[in-house]
C-alpha cells in the first residue's frame, strides 16, 4: 500500500516538548507540524486518579489468594511548559501557515514568531507569544483572545483579523496587554470586553468593511471597567466602531469611517481621555459621528470634525439630548439631529425635537446645519446648545428642513454668548429670516 506524503485531515499536535526544539518530532504528539496541525500548547496537568483497596480483585494461587491490582490509570494528557521558537521563512521546516493554533489552560512558556506567520484559527487564555519587529501573525478563520499576552515585547508588530467572524478580544473580567497592534482586515468582525491595554503606542485599527463592538456579552449588572481600552494607544477608524459604555485613549475616524456611540441595557455612551497622536482632540473625525438615543461622548480634549457629518439617532418620538463633554469644532460637511425618525423611504416621520448640547466652547467654522423644524409648533425643532460661548463663521450655514419654519423657532443656543459679530449664513433666504435674540444668547427663525 502507497504511504501518504501528508495527512489530509486537521491533525491536532501538541507540544510536549523536553527541549525548546521546534524541528524536534519527540517534541510534538504528531512529529514535526505540517500545514494541516492544529497545535496546541496547554499547561493542563490530570488529577490522579487515586485507587482504593475496593479496586482489588483476588485469585487463588498456589500460596492463598493473590491482590491483583486493577488496569492503571491513562495518563495526563500530555503537556509542557517550555518555550519553543517557530521557524524562520530560511528554515527548511518553516510553513506560512497552520490550521490553527490554541494556547490553553495555563500554559507558562513564550512561544516566539521570528517572522511572519498565518493561522487559521488563534485561540489563547494564557501564556505569552513574542513576535520579533515589523512582523504579522495573521488569522483568517476565528479569533478568541481572552488571556495571556499577545507580543509581550516592546517590539512594534502586528495581529490581523484577516476576515474573521465575530472575534473575542477579551471577556468581562479579562485585563489584556499587548505590544502589538490590532489590525482588523478585509471584512473582520470582533468584539472587546473587558479591559484591552495598549502599551508603547499600540492602535487597534478598524479597516473598511471591517466592525469592532465595545460590548457587554454576559455579565450583569456590567463591571465597573466597562469596556476599556487603556495606555498610549489610538483606535483608528476606517470601518465602523460601535461603542456601548467604552473607554479609550483618543479615536482617529478617517474618511468613510464610523463612530457609532448607543446604549445597550444599562451601559452607554463613550469616553475618551487623551489625545489622537499628533493632534490636540481626543476624538478627530473626517468620516461620520453618530450618537444614538441621547448618548454622550466625553471628551477631555474635544471633538473636532474636519470632514464628514455629525448625526444624533432618535428612535422614539420624544424630546432627546445629544451631549459632546467637551469642546466641539465642526468644519465638515453636515449636521443633523433626529435622522432615525425617517424611515427607509424616505418619509419624515416628523420633528424629533432634539437637542446637542455642548458642554465647553463650540466653533462652527464650515458645513450645514440642518435642523428639522415644524412650520406650526415654534417648540418642535432641533438645535445646537452650548454651555459656554459658540463661535461661528460665515462659511457655516443654517439650512432649516421646513419650507417656512414658525417664527421663534430657536436654532442655536449659548449659555454664554456669542465670541463674535460673525453669524451663520442663512441657508434658504427666500423661505425665512434668521438673527440674533437681544440678549446675544440665541439665534433663531424670525
Amino acid at each position: 500500500m502507497e504511504s501518504l506524503e501528508a495527512r489530509e485531515v486537521l491533525t491536532v499536535n501538541t507540544w510536549i516538548g523536553v527541549t525548546s526544539n521546534f524541528h524536534t518530532a519527540s517534541n510534538w504528539t504528531d512529529g514535526v507540524p505540517t500545514a494541516d496541525d492544529i497545535l496546541v500548547f496547554s499547561g493542563l496537568v490530570a488529577t490522579p486518579i487515586e485507587t482504593t483497596t475496593n479496586d482489588l480483585v483476588s485469585i487463588v494461587g498456589d500460596d492463598g489468594p493473590l491482590p491483583i491490582p486493577p488496569p492503571p490509570p491513562p495518563p495526563p494528557p500530555p503537556y509542557s511548559n517550555v518555550s519553543v521558537t517557530f521557524p524562520d521563512d530560511t528554515d527548511a521546516d518553516y510553513e506560512a501557515a497552520y490550521a490553527g493554533i490554541r494556547i490553553l489552560n495555563g500554559y507558562g512558556g513564550t512561544i516566539t514568531f521570528p517572522t511572519d506567520q498565518g493561522f487559521g484559527e488563534y485561540t489563547q487564555n494564557s501564556g505569552a507569544t513574542s513576535q520579533a519587529a515589523d512582523t504579522t501573525i495573521s488569522v483568517t478563520s476565528t479569533f478568541g483572545w481572552v488571556g495571556g499576552a499577545i507580543n509581550a515585547t516592546s517590539n512594534t508588530a502586528t495581529m490581523k483579523l484577516n476576515g474573521v467572524t465575530n472575534g473575542q478580544i477579551g471577556e468581562d473580567t479579562t485585563t489584556l496587554s499587548s505590544g502589538s497592534n490590532i489590525v482588523l482586515d478585509s471584512g473582520a468582525t470582533a468584539r472587546q470586553t473587558g479591559v484591552l491595554q495598549l502599551p508603547n503606542g499600540s492602535d487597534v485599527e478598524i479597516l473598511e468593511d471591517c466592525e469592532l463592538r465595545q460590548r457587554q456579552i454576559t455579565a450583569d449588572p456590567p463591571p465597573t471597567a466597562g469596556f476599556e481600552i487603556d495606555g498610549s494607544g489610538n483606535v483608528k477608524v476606517s470601518g465602523r466602531f460601535l461603542s456601548e459604555g467604552g473607554k479609550v485613549p483618543s479615536v482617529k475616524v478617517e474618511v468613510g469611517g464610523t463612530l457609532d456611540v448607543e446604549r445597550r441595557g444599562n451601559k452607554g455612551g463613550l469616553t475618551v481621555t487623551g489625545k489622537v497622536p499628533g493632534g490636540n482632540f481626543g476624538v478627530s473625525s473626517r468620516g461620520s459621528i453618530f450618537l444614538r438615543n441621547g448618548e454622550t461622548i466625553t471628551a477631555d480634549y474635544g471633538v473636532e470634525v474636519t470632514q464628514g457629518g455629525f448625526y444624533t439617532l432618535s428612535g422614539f418620538q420624544i424630546a432627546q439630548v445629544a451631549t459632546i463633554d467637551g469642546r466641539f469644532v465642526f468644519e465638515g460637511d453636515e449636521i443633523r439631529l433626529g435622522l432615525q425618525n425617517f424611515l427607509e423611504d424616505g418619509t419624515n416621520l416628523g420633528a424629533s425635537n432634539t437637542t446637542l448640547e455642548v458642554t465647553k466652547r463650540t466653533d462652527l467654522l464650515s458645513g450645514d446645519f440642518k435642523p428639522k423644524l415644524d412650520v406650526n409648533n415654534v417648540n418642535n425643532r432641533d438645535f445646537i446648545k452650548t454651555r459656554k460661548e459658540f463661535n461661528c463663521d460665515t462659511s457655516f450655514s443654517i439650512k432649516p428642513e421646513a419650507a417656512a419654519p414658525a417664527a421663534g423657532t430657536l436654532v442655536l443656543v449659548s449659555e454664554d454668548g456669542f465670541l463674535t459679530s460673525l453669524d451663520p449664513v442663512n441657508g434658504d433666504p427666500t423661505n425665512f429670516t434668521m438673527g440674533r435674540t437681544p440678549d446675544g444668547k440665541k439665534f433663531e427663525v424670525k
